[in-house]
């Protein structure tokens, strides 16, 4: 299965996610970042979402984005159990 790296940034409201070779799209939290990133690749690249999946680095500026580094990398961890 083919995973897609991509990036997110705050703009205002917004997630602003760019994914690596395939385009960009935004969303008002992380799933819907999430769900929009999936959405982007399946149509750009006309695939199932049954047949990749995204990861998405959240830039998250402030005392918690060590925090939110974590908890993504521990929960990596346990799905890729």
């Amino acid at each position: 299965m083919k995973t897609y790296r991509a990036t997110a940034h705050r703009e205002d409201k917004w997630w602003v996610v760019q994914v690596e070779g395939v385009g960009a799209t935004q969303g008002r939290s992380t799933a819907e970042a999430q769900r929009m990133a999936a959405d982007l690749v399946s149509i750009m690249e006309e695939i199932t979402p049954d047949d990749f999946t995204v990861s998405i680095d959240f830039d998250t500026p402030g005392p918690w984005g060590d925090d939110v580094k974590r908890a993504q990398e521990v929960t990596s961890s346990q799905l890729a159990k």
